[in-house]
């Protein structure tokens, strides 16, 4: 039935979501919690604005035409989609390398520029987060491929895992430094790895799909 069809997308799907925006909440709410204070969450939800909007319009908009090419490729062409793939990651590497950069290079500068001189640490641990917002712009509009080869499981055990990570690189981190910067660089580090992994696994999505075919 449609129904048993798609009873894995409220059962995974949905708390895939729920996790993802949980945990991307999670740090600004444990720095204060970690001894690091209030002006470090505020800090840290100040450097992710700008990170964060070229993921909101690949999500808008990349996603959603690549989630319907790519179940109708997966319905005429499957051998098709590792190639269409690959493009797409090619696409989003050449848009989100030289935005890397800019942040990666001149984070402070645009931050004093656009917020002024009290959000110059912020713009610091954008320098920092940068990497790790490389892979997450990457694999973001990726994911959808989960859901359109019913591997649905797997995203909830990566979001399940990438809550992990977040929670152990704070809580590790802030064993080792008092300084929020180093902390931000021990935090981009982790999810920059975890990000990575998650690039993988569509790749091997795509990969096993080929051979299979």
């Amino acid at each position: 039935t449609v129904a048993g069809a798609y009873r894995n997308f409220p059962l995974y799907i949905y708390w895939s979501y729920v996790l993802s925006a949980f945990s991307s909440a999670l740090p600004a709410a444990l720095l204060p919690l970690l001894g690091f204070g209030l002006t470090a969450g505020g800090y840290y939800g100040y450097s992710v604005i700008l990170l964060d909007l070229p993921i909101r319009l690949l999500g808008a908009g990349v996603a959603s035409v690549f989630q319907q090419k790519s179940a109708e490729l997966l319905r005429d062409r499957p051998h098709e989609l590792r190639r269409h793939t690959y493009r797409l990651i090619a696409t989003l590497a050449l848009f989100s390398i030289p935005f890397t950069m800019l942040m990666w290079l001149a984070g402070e500068s645009i931050y004093v520029f656009c917020f002024g001189e009290p959000w110059r640490v912020a713009g610091q641990a954008v320098e920092y987060l940068a990497w790790y917002y490389l892979f997450r712009m990457i694999s973001s509009p990726l994911t959808v491929l989960f859901t359109t080869l019913r591997k649905e499981r797997r995203l909830f055990i990566f979001h399940t895992i990438l809550m992990a990570v977040r929670v152990l690189s704070l809580l590790i981190g802030a064993a080792f430094t008092n300084d929020f910067l180093c902390l931000m660089a021990i935090f981009s580090a982790c999810n920059a790895a975890a990000y990575a992994v998650l690039c993988l696994m569509t790749y091997r999505l795509v990969t096993s799909l080929h051979v299979s075919t």
